[in-house]
């Protein structure tokens, strides 16, 4: 076994941190230490390897910036989380409640909560985590343009990074939702994928997808948050029922004429059977206040 081999390559589970890592250094033995593995990574200049060289590992770069977040993440949760909304937390403890039938790993968690994190915890937790903005160009800042951050999860192949997609979206989207002045959330989603094929396989974080959207299949968002019915027509009602309005012209018209004894007909393709029921309310556009309180009363 050569010295970058080890007896039991997996010491802990994928559902908690970390509790031990091998330390692994080219000319010593192996061994297991406690605690879980500080974030670096080995640097090599670009080039040919210079005589003597050979295949070291390179120089060891220690990423303080990511540890630094990490133990300040820490003292956040022990502190019971200070500054998030509620909204978050409804999410957070949804997403850690005992019970689960689709457990998510401790990497999932923790890459949602670092942007958490950053996002909305207290200030003084965040002193001294400086993540610089991407400035814009003079020219682009002349139009209009302004600075912003990113933030990146950095995860492992098989990791489950749409599921992670999946619960920032749906965190963004909710604290939108329940608060519109908070400029910290955003209700629009940009999704950046290499293909098509890709692209298809990531219509599952569409919440318009319904029961084969991450969101319930992973079982990611509280039953009373999903979007009910009458919340879903109240932005189609209106040009629903100014149509119903011209189809019951054109009916009008049809009836008057002899030539042509089919009547036209107006279909509306609804997703599923609790909102074509709300929709099947609204005939005219005075009906849609009607039936959006009608359909809430019956739902309650």
């Amino acid at each position: 076994m050569s010295g970058f081999e080890v007896p039991e390559p997996i010491l802990s589970g994928p559902y908690d941190e970390p509790a031990e890592h091998w330390r692994i250094v080219e000319g010593e033995p192996s061994r297991r230490e406690p605690g879980r593995r500080p974030a670096m990574y080995y640097y090599r200049p670009p080039g040919p390897v210079s005589e003597g060289e050979g295949d070291g590992l390179g120089t060891l770069i220690e990423l303080k910036l990511v540890n630094r977040i990490r133990q300040r993440l820490k003292e956040w949760q022990a502190a019971g989380r200070p500054g998030v909304t509620r909204t978050t937390l409804e999410l957070l403890d949804y997403w850690a409640r005992e019970g689960r039938q689709h457990r998510l790993f401790f990497a999932q968690c923790e890459a949602v909560e670092i942007i958490i994190f950053l996002t909305e915890a207290r200030a003084d937790f965040r002193q001294g985590i400086d993540i610089p903005v991407d400035e814009p160009s003079e020219e682009r800042r002349a139009a209009g343009y302004s600075a912003f951050r990113r933030l990146a999860c950095k995860m492992a192949t098989g990791g489950g990074k749409t599921t992670v997609m999946a619960m920032l979206a749906a965190w963004s989207i909710l604290n939108k939702v329940n608060d519109r002045g908070d400029s910290r959330f955003s209700d629009l989603v940009l999704v950046v994928c290499p293909n098509v094929t890709i692209r298809t396989r990531l219509g599952e974080l569409d919440p318009r997808e319904g029961d084969a959207s991450l969101y319930r299949t992973r079982d990611l968002v509280p039953a009373h948050l999903h979007p009910k019915p009458e919340a879903v027509v109240k932005w189609a009602a209106t040009p629903v029922a100014m149509l119903a309005g011209l189809w019951e012209e054109l009916r009008a018209e049809w009836a008057q004429r002899q030539d042509d004894p089919r009547p036209p007909v107006f279909i509306i393709v609804c997703r599923n059977t609790a909102i074509a029921k709300v929709v099947s309310m609204v005939k005219r556009v005075a009906d849609v206040d009607a039936a959006l309180t009608r359909a809430a009363r019956e739902s309650s």
